[in-house]
């Protein structure tokens, strides 16, 4: 019988986190420089993605470690 895989709760933790600061940045980006509102779900997507990507690889080297 197939076993299913847990999704490590670290992993987890880490695309909230991303989404909460990029929520931040882009909300705070906008407010600070108006004219960049046309851009909002692009810089939102892209630094969410960004900050996404490199807190999986923490979170991966630091299993990795243990």
């Amino acid at each position: 019988m197939h076993r299913k895989k847990k999704i490590p709760v670290g992993f987890i933790v880490t695309f909230v986190a991303a989404f909460m600061l990029a929520l931040s940045l882009t909300a705070l980006l906008v407010k600070f420089k108006p004219d960049m509102a046309q851009f909002m779900g692009m810089i939102f997507f892209g630094s969410w993605l960004l900050m996404s990507f490199i807190g999986v690889g923490i979170v991966a080297l630091a299993k990795k470690k243990k």
